[in-house]
């Protein structure tokens, strides 16, 4: 009798408070961008994308404010290259990248009609869908 009392009671103060098909995000998205990939296209060109570790391939993953790293340094110097951001390319993902990850998620959203979240978290769809700088194998400098 007590276990069901207990049970409706927290029924009830579950539903009340609203978390009623909330679900806990998976690991894999969870897991920080602590490196960067090279994709090579075949046509000269090498694009260093942020990924779970160095050489990884492996977009699967989120960078936010407080996170540092390759990663990020790679995703910034992508943002300003790509997009203008006028960022310091320190690898230290704060309140300067955040907004400018706003600002290409905005971008992506208008220009695109993509599924992108403008939240200014980097993400696996932001990644997907946004241009990534590049090197060329005769030493070229990073475009766009």
């Amino acid at each position: 009798m007590r276990l069901r009392a207990f049970a409706t009671a927290a029924a009830v103060a579950v539903s009340t408070l609203g978390f009623t098909g909330v679900t806990a995000p998976t690991a894999s998205a969870a897991t920080t961008c602590s490196g960067y990939s090279d994709y090579y296209d075949g046509s000269f060109r090498h694009y260093y994308i942020s990924t779970t570790s160095n050489g990884s391939k492996n977009r699967n993953c989120v960078l936010s404010q407080g996170n540092q790293g390759t990663g990020v340094k790679w995703l910034q110097y992508t943002l300003n290259v790509c997009y203008d951001q006028g960022l310091a390319a320190d690898g230290i993902f704060g309140p300067a990248t955040r907004t400018a990850v706003r600002n290409v998620q905005s971008y992506l959203k208008r220009t695109k009609n993509s599924a992108v979240v403008v939240d200014g978290v980097f993400g696996p769809q932001t990644s997907k869908h946004m241009s990534w700088g590049y090197y060329t194998d005769n030493g070229g400098w990073m475009h766009c």
